[in-house]
């Protein structure tokens, strides 16, 4: 039979005790996994550290705000990637390190510190690998992206996002799934 043995330590002594009822063991069990659970949820998600060295490519959109689409790529481990998809104007100074925290720029050494960006940027995807559809974009009034996802040894799954130019920013994605 196994003995579930707790020792704590007083001013004046140490007091070991054996507990041996079911009910005790499930009430330290609960207990324990409560704990555990606070411990789990208080820790901050590790989120991507992006660095102008990740550019992957910049390719002109055209329109009299000469938009550029830049696509970032970094490295997540085992051959896989994640992509940042970005709109930006010319004018636009991005960061030399930079993260993604629910679609705003953010420190990397603090997470709930948005970082200022001169000029205009955009954030249009993070996460699958991005591709743009020449073939079905009209440039720069429309823009297609299809949204390449490798889960991990499966088969890869692609969706298509339609963006339509509006005031500057492209916007209203059309999803199309494959």
């Amino acid at each position: 039979m196994e003995f579930l043995t707790i020792i704590w330590i007083t001013k004046d002594s140490s007091i070991s005790e054996e507990i041996t009822s079911d009910s005790e063991r499930e009430a330290i069990m609960r207990l324990m996994a409560v704990l555990l659970m606070l411990l789990v949820f208080s820790a901050a998600a590790d989120l991507d550290i992006w660095t102008l060295e990740q550019v992957e490519s910049s390719i002109p959109l055209g329109s009299d705000l000469n938009l550029q689409l830049v696509i970032m790529k970094h490295f997540i481990g085992w051959g896989y990637y994640t992509d940042l998809v970005l709109v930006i104007t010319p004018d636009a100074v991005i960061p030399d390190s930079f993260c993604i925290n629910e679609g705003v720029l953010v420190s990397h050494l603090d997470y709930s510190s948005a970082l200022v960006i001169e000029g205009s940027l955009q954030i249009l995807s993070q996460g699958p690998t991005a591709e743009i559809d020449t073939s079905r974009s009209n440039l720069p009034d429309s823009l297609f992206l299809n949204l390449i996802r490798e889960p991990f040894q499966m088969e890869q799954e692609t969706t298509g996002t339609c963006w339509t130019l509006t005031d500057g920013s492209y916007v209203n994605p059309v999803i199309f799934v494959r």
